[in-house]
């Protein structure tokens, strides 16, 4: 083999060499920041997930309490209408009297006036009895 054709293939040889490692080097070193780049990234996406779970969670929560208090306002309401309903039931029944109370009412006014009319009436007399006794006093007085 020639001389230059060897020195040729290892200057080749060394070239490859070389220019792989330089080339090796400088991608290494690019793929080492993209792989923080995506570290970071991918970091900050987690960050934002994170905060978002907590505020998922916290929701979470308070829904569950707003829920168990709107259980026990539903309990109280319920409690609140069946009273209600027997207070309506009782109610009912009383209005189902009126009808007979109403006119028995009526049958006690008329009542009323007949004996505020009697009693009228017997005051009247009694006045006139009244005048006659005085009247007859004042004669047996005279005949006296």
């Amino acid at each position: 083999m020639d001389a230059s054709l060897i020195i040729g293939l290892i200057g080749a040889v060394l070239g490859s060499v070389i220019g792989g490692t330089a080339a090796w080097l400088y991608l290494s070193g690019r793929l080492d920041t993209i792989r923080e780049e995506g570290r970071g990234e991918g970091q900050v996406e987690r960050t934002a997930l994170q905060e978002r779970l907590n505020r998922a969670s916290e929701d979470l929560t308070e829904l569950r309490a707003q829920l168990t208090e709107l259980r026990a306002t539903s309990e109280l309401t319920r409690k609140e209408l069946e009273g209600a309903r027997s207070t309506i039931a009782s109610l009912t029944a009383k209005v189902e009297q009126l009808p007979p109370l109403t006119a028995e009412v009526g049958q006690l006014r008329q009542e009323s006036k007949n004996i505020a009319s009697d009693l009228a009436n017997v005051q009247t007399e009694l006045a006139k009895t009244a005048k006659d006794r005085d009247h007859l006093k004042d004669q047996v007085g005279q005949l006296t």
